[in-house]
């Protein structure tokens, strides 16, 4: 539930959406298959799309 008292939600010049409105079927199939992927990929140990690579050397990283 959302707080109607928000001080964000009263703002005369702020306008709050969701962050997606609509996507097509073929949009949910690309984005769950690259989400499948990347899992799959930190599962064996290879993991891909990392935006920060030095993350990976981290002490603090869950390693599989």
């Amino acid at each position: 539930m959302r707080d109607t008292g928000h001080p964000l939600l009263n703002m005369p010049n702020v306008i709050c959406v969701p962050h997606i409105g609509y996507v097509t079927r073929e949009e949910y199939e690309l984005q769950l298959t690259e989400i499948f992927d990347q899992i799959a990929s930190w599962s064996s140990g290879h993991p891909i799309d990392i935006v920060n690579p030095d993350v990976l050397n981290s002490s603090r990283v869950m390693r599989g």
